[in-house]
């Protein structure tokens, strides 16, 4: 039982650098329910004793070289007297008449601008860079190597709210997941921002959350 204890507190400390979302919820299951753990260890096979420890390494393994660092929060939209990006904060005020207004706090240079901006132009930085090094935006249209084209969508589905892309080519309902640990980051290489939904209306159109070319 000792030992057990042992390899318990050594696996707690082994999670400690690691504060992100999976490795957070380990840690602090761990800690708390670690005399329900202890006494699994001792009651069950050795095999369940190092299906344990192999996931922790696998754990880790995921996480491995992303510290603390957690995807930049900032929106992007065209000004109702413009026709480029600004970006910056996102404020979202009730006027006079009841109505959402949107508003960007930009700072740059010292500095701090309000622009009041379309609503269906604001879109959230999703945390990745295409193969040029350039932001990717909800809204973004995305070509990959392999000729794919492809949307990237803010969408709450399953209580779960994620940033997802859809093959406009194969229309799917529910695309795939969009986040830190997926296709672009792992290839980055293969994609690249041909445009956006917002200045490139031209290009596609939506029915019924279908996204088709025209």
């Amino acid at each position: 039982m000792l030992k057990l204890a042992y390899i318990s507190k050594k696996i707690l400390v082994a999670l400690e650098p690691l504060d992100i979302s999976l490795a957070r919820f380990v840690k602090y299951s761990l800690a708390d329910l670690n005399i329900l753990i202890i006494s699994m260890l001792n009651n069950q096979p050795k095999a369940l004793n190092w299906a344990f420890f192999i996931f922790i390494k696998f754990t880790k393994w995921i996480f491995r070289d992303k510290g603390e660092k957690m995807r930049e929060i900032k929106f992007r939209g065209i000004p109702l007297f413009g026709n480029e990006f600004v970006f910056g904060s996102l404020i979202i005020e009730k006027n006079e008449k009841g109505e959402d207004t949107y508003t960007i706090r930009r700072y740059e240079n010292g500095k701090v601008s309000y622009f009041e901006v379309k609503p269906e132009s604001v879109g959230q930085y999703t945390g990745l860079k295409d193969k040029n090094g350039i932001e990717i935006y909800e809204g973004d249209i995305l070509k990959s190597n392999s000729a794919r084209i492809i949307i990237v969508e803010w969408d709450i589905r399953f209580g779960v709210a994620q940033f997802i892309f859809k093959n406009i080519d194969k229309s799917s309902p529910y695309g795939r997941y969009l986040d830190t640990y997926n296709w672009i980051t792992t290839d980055s290489n293969d994609v690249e921002i041909t445009g956006n939904i917002y200045e490139n209306p031209e290009l596609y159109e939506n029915n019924n959350n279908k996204w088709t070319r025209i």
